[in-house]
């Protein structure tokens, strides 16, 4: 009877912990409060395609080059 307690102990510890992790690249979420105060070297550490979404923000804005 220990040994199927036991076991059915591991197997729902096994299945909870399963669903911890997230899958991809993890990204910082925006500030609490203030305003987001990083750098352009930050943002682009962070981000791969900081160019490409430079751009698109200058674009969205009216900017041109």
């Amino acid at each position: 009877m220990k040994k199927l307690t036991l076991a059915f102990l591991g197997f729902a510890a096994a299945m909870v912990l399963s669903g911890c992790g997230i899958r991809g690249d993890l990204e910082r979420p925006p500030p609490f409060w203030g305003p987001d105060e990083r750098t352009d070297e930050e943002r682009a550490y962070e981000t791969e395609d900081a160019p490409a979404e430079a751009q698109a923000e200058a674009t969205a804005n009216g900017e041109t080059r």
